[in-house]
């Protein structure tokens, strides 16, 4: 629930920037937010809803998204892409262009293509979107919700939902529209992992256990196996997870590990609204013969379908529900009673697919509905009654008869918890926050495997060469590692299968130069490759290396370790073409290992040659290393990800829009105040009392001429081509004339107000200076009279500028302004306020106890001078102008000749103390002559 997350969360408030978690639905999108110094919130759109229809329209001058577009569908579907995110790196490679439709075309008429990279396009005329760029968009659009939410921040990370079972292709589609819409760090989350990762942080499961000790049993920690049903627009997901008490830094939390998922693109919430505005299409041309070609309307089918979408959500909660639409299709309404059973009849066949994800899910995680402890229902689909029942009643069958019932449950907002578990999949992973920590590991359905070949056939090879590894089996672990060697003189070039197809290639060169060139007398190298399927799903080389083994001479060392030496790196030498998984310590070894020391000959030899060791010339193996150059393609492979100049393209194109848009909101916006501006100044040059007397008659009508005048402006071609900094210049000219004659008008409305306030603060000043004067008498006399000075001199000002005012007209310019008056009043008010909060200063107790500073203040002379001193300072205060008033100097008068006491003898006394003292330390018995000591302490003066 949102609000454990609420209450779990505790932020860091080190970077001015937030985490950004987005569900990517196909009917909607829900995003999440976490900031340094804010809580989980879930962004709301521009008419304040927590989810947002995924539509773009490109249908007027300015793009619309969400509800907007929805509205402006009806004038254009054709523009106005929606329910899109699915066809994100779809492969239309042998598919024909009618049908390329992932819709129903009566209800969604688009006009389809393929563009160069093999993405599925939105043809409008002239112009054309890939299903990259309008999801780019639609990213970008959220992107700007977010940060309205959190004030302007910046993002500095994204986090992106995604089915289970999309494929790398559509991974990579979707991280480039994310990098296209400006999002930083974009990275991928299981859809339906999101929102079981919200669940967990309401789980306690009791910690990690605790294991055997002096005889105890160990206590094995708490497991719970979690079936997630998540139904959305389009498809259907599956998903077994379980959850294990964990510990971090002794906390108790939970380890979630989610085992198997399926996914079913056969039903979905879409379609049964698509049923049912199909059946009320029926019904109304059975109704109305006549008005048969209903289907030639667009706006009247999108109007069936909203109603078949509201109709699905009433027959939801009740039985039965009115489908009514006014003025349907050539001013004729259209209503009809439709029931729960109607309803569930006409999608028998579509609802005859719901168990498919949990059979598929069930069969990966290779448990049984028996070790199932909860049921949790999420999506925006879960809600219809037959699908709960189907869910229920299905598991209720496969369950044996001696385990406990299974509720459908719903611990987690269906709709939200995707986005606020994809924000906290980021919290959870950055330093900058403090979380519940939670261990999570994830899955993929898909299996990958590497084909290498020469990269040039010119180059010495091995006629027919070619080597497959298999890198990631299916439903292996995400974020897992391979490293991939083996021993060749050529380049390579490598062949990523997804599934047995090809998806990806590198190109490894450099090891061809390397062995003809600078390492030629070397020998083979060994080549390094590493991959990772990251936690995104998609696979990565992170490194490429060619190693090659130099002998270099070094020092004797003793036969015993030359020979265990030389077995470790004969093992290393033979090593061949092959490939190991790669765990945490393997990669810290092998990143270490920059030098391993071997003997020349085999460990027989070293061993034979022991005793002779000494006289031997010993041999080090050095490893050289040499990074070799990767260069990523996807020649003959579609749909493909953008190249480097078709994202530099498509990033310029959304930001040349995002610029056009603005440009024609604020002239809209320039244009609305003009309007309003002229409106205004026309009521009040009219219609307003105060303008009236500070005005003429051929003030006013000159000013509504000019009003009149610039409202006809406004009907011309000029204004209607004109932008907003034209407009703005329009309001500025109309103000020069207006607003002279509104400021007078409010002058004299204010000045009115102006006696009652000036006889209020100064008589409450004046009773603060008596307070003052009366109870706080440490209060200095200069304080007190500089705030009367201030008083009297407003009085003088005061009574000079109402005696001028009160000889001037109302149309004249006034004497003084109001803003004036109450600046100084300010002024009165806060100077006697602050009289108030002067402190009194109560003096400092005087002590005579200098035990604590050593025998050093026994000195008679320093005991006077410091007594003497702090009397004073108690007297005075903070004021040290009198601080040595009536102090007696005279045991302190300087002697040019040294003799007579005074100030030479204060001192002498001082010096004699500490050079006692200090000799004293030392061990020396020696204190030294009295006039040299004297010398020096002049000199040293």
């Amino acid at each position: 629930m949102l609000r454990a997350v609420l209450a779990l969360l505790v932020l860091v408030p080190v970077a001015n920037s937030f985490i950004l978690g987005i569900d990517l639905g196909s009917q909607f999108f829900k995003a999440a937010v976490v900031a340094p110094g804010k809580p989980f919130e879930v962004v709301h759109n521009q008419h304040s809803k927590r989810k947002t229809p995924t539509a773009v329209s490109f249908q007027e001058k300015v793009r619309t998204f969400g509800d907007d577009a929805i509205a402006s569908a009806s004038k254009g579907v054709g523009k106005t892409p929606m329910f899109f995110p699915l066809q994100l790196g779809r492969n239309l490679t042998s598919v024909a262009k009618d049908e390329m439709s992932f819709l129903p075309t009566r209800y969604y008429p688009y006009s389809l293509g393929v563009n160069a990279s093999g993405s599925l396009s939105f043809e409008m005329g002239e112009d054309s979107y890939t299903v990259e760029e309008a999801t780019a968009h639609l990213l970008n659009f959220a992107k700007g919700l977010a940060q309205e939410t959190v004030d302007g921040v910046a993002v500095s990370e994204t986090i992106l939902t995604v089915p289970s079972s999309a494929g790398a292709q559509q991974r990579r589609a979707l991280l480039t529209a994310a990098k296209v819409a400006g999002l930083p760090r974009p990275q991928l989350i299981h859809e339906t992992s999101a929102a079981a990762l919200q669940r967990s942080l309401d789980l306690d499961l009791g910690g990690a256990g605790k294991p055997a000790f002096n005889g105890s049993e160990a206590v094995e920690p708490n497991r719970s196996i979690v079936l997630f049903y998540n139904m959305g627009a389009r498809h259907v997901e599956a998903c077994v997870v379980s959850y294990q008490g964990a510990s971090y830094q002794s906390k108790n939390t939970v380890a979630m590990n989610v085992l198997g998922c399926g996914v079913s693109d056969a039903l979905g919430g879409h379609q049964v609204d698509i049923i049912i505005a199909d059946k009320m299409l029926d019904g109304f041309k059975a109704k109305y013969p006549k008005l048969s070609d209903i289907e030639k309307s667009a706006r009247a089918l999108k109007k069936l379908e909203k109603q078949a979408v509201a109709t699905k959500h009433v027959l939801s909660a009740n039985k039965e529900a009115q489908f009514r639409v006014e003025s349907l299709y050539e001013e004729q309404d259209f209503m009809q009673q439709v029931t729960r059973e109607d309803m569930e009849g006409w999608t028998a066949e579509l609802f005859s697919h719901f168990s498919q994800p949990i059979e598929a899910a069930l069969a990966i995680a290779n448990v049984s509905v028996d070790d199932v402890d909860t049921v949790e229902m999420v999506g925006g689909g879960w809600r219809i009654p037959k699908i709960q029942s189907l869910v229920s009643e299905y598991l209720k069958g496969q369950r044996s008869e001696s385990s406990p019932a299974l509720n459908l449950s719903q611990h987690v907002n269906g709709d939200e918890a995707m986005a606020t578990g994809a924000a906290f999949y980021g919290a959870n992973a950055s330093v900058s926050f403090r979380t519940k920590k939670i261990f999570f590991t994830d899955s993929t359905i898909h299996s990958y495997a590497l084909v290498l070949t020469p990269l040039n056939t010119s180059q010495t090879h091995e006629e027919g060469w070619v080597r497959g590894v298999e890198l990631f089996p299916a439903y292996g672990k995400l974020r897992a590692k391979k490293t991939v060697k083996l021993n060749v003189t050529f380049d390579l070039k490598a062949t990523l299968l997804e599934n047995g197809n090809e998806i990806a290639h590198w190109a490894f060169s450099g090891i061809d130069a390397a062995v003809t060139g600078k390492y030629a007398a070397l020998g083979t190298p060994l080549i390094s490759l590493k991959l990772e399927l990251d936690g995104s799903g998609v696979v990565q080389v992170s490194s490429a290396t060619a190693i090659f083994d130099e002998p270099v001479p070094v020092d004797a060392k003793p036969a015993k370790e030359n020979a265990t030496a030389s077995d470790a790196s004969a093992s290393e030498a033979n090593a061949t073409a092959g490939e190991e998984s790669e765990g945490h310590k393997e990669e810290e070894a092998e990143a270490g290992k920059e030098e391993s020391s071997a003997e020349g000959d085999t460990a027989e030899n070293a061993s034979a040659a022991a005793s002779n060791a000494t006289e031997e010339k010993k041999m080090k193996i050095k490893k050289r290393k040499v990074p070799l150059e990767v260069v990523e393609s996807f020649d003959g492979i579609s749909p493909r990800p953008l190249l480097a100049e078709e994202r530099a393209e498509a990033v310029a194109r959304l930001a040349a829009m995002n610029a056009a848009d603005a440009e024609v909101r604020q002239t809209d916006a320039a244009k609305n105040q003009l309007e309003s501006y002229i409106y205004e100044s026309r009521d009040k040059m009219n219609e307003n009392e105060h303008v009236q007397q500070v005005s003429t008659e051929d003030e006013r009508s000159a000013v509504l001429e000019k009003l009149t005048a610039m409202e006809d402006w406004l009907y011309e071609d000029e204004a209607r081509e004109a932008n907003a900094t034209v407009l703005v210049g329009k309001i500025q000219s109309l103000e020069e004339h207006v607003r002279p004659i509104l400021k007078r008008a409010w002058e004299l409305e204010q000045r009115a107000l102006l006696p009652e306030l000036v006889d209020k603060i100064q008589e409450g000043a004046n009773l603060t200076l008596e307070y003052v004067l009366k109870n706080m008498t440490w209060v200095a006399e200069k304080e007190t009279q500089g705030v009367q000075e201030i008083i009297e001199n407003f009085t003088v000002w005061w009574a000079n500028v109402t005696e001028a005012q009160s000889k001037l007209a109302p149309t004249e310019e006034p004497a003084y302004e109001v803003i004036d008056v109450k600046r100084r009043l300010e002024q009165i008010r806060s100077e006697a306020t602050r009289l108030t909060k002067i402190k009194k200063i109560d003096p400092m107790p005087y002590s005579s106890d200098y035990s604590k500073y050593g025998d050093y203040w026994k000195d008679p002379n320093m005991r006077e001078f410091y007594e003497q001193y702090y009397k004073n300072f108690s007297r005075n205060g903070t004021n040290y102008s009198d601080m040595f008033r009536n102090f007696n100097f005279s045991n302190f008068n300087s002697s040019s000749n040294g003799t007579g006491g005074g100030y030479d003898d204060y001192m002498k006394s001082f010096r004699n103390y500490m050079k006692t003292n200090q000799s004293s330390e030392e061990g020396s018995e020696d204190t030294g002559n009295t006039t040299s000591d004297k010398g020096a302490d002049h000199e040293e003066l």
